[in-house]
């Protein structure tokens, strides 16, 4: 049913474009594209297309300015978050009777987008200028 659901918001034109541009002046935005990642499988064009997009925003001469440049980089904040790695083990449950729960590791795929030479050089080539 979850995939269903992402499969169909995929499919509104310029999805990711028009949900970016309206971050910067409504944060519950940056949950539910973290939530969209969260559930959304590969090949999604929301999982190839996030990190240029949002980078995109923290160009100097981003239209967005300085607003788009917090949103952007607590999206990055959050996709880093989501994607890093928490070695399985079992968490115990209070209770009675209660099962440990296993935790996996996650997808990082976007991590490592981010984490790019072509992304960190222009990171870092807008920092010195």
């Amino acid at each position: 049913m979850c995939s269903q659901v992402v499969a169909l918001l995929l499919t509104i034109p310029q999805l990711l474009p028009r949900l970016l541009n309206l971050l910067p002046n409504c944060s519950p935005i940056n949950d539910i594209l973290l939530l969209l990642l969260r559930v959304s499988v590969p090949p999604s064009s929301l999982i190839t297309s996030l990190i240029p997009q949002t980078l995109r925003m923290l160009e100097p001469t981003a239209p967005l300015g300085i607003q788009g440049h917090i949103a952007a980089e607590e999206l990055l904040r959050g996709v880093i978050e989501l994607c890093s790695a928490a070695p399985p083990m079992l968490i115990p449950q209070s209770g009675a009777g209660a099962a440990a729960v296993e935790v996996e590791w996650r997808e990082n795929g976007l991590a490592r987008q981010v984490a790019e030479a072509s992304t960190v050089n222009a990171l870092v080539g807008w920092m010195l200028t």
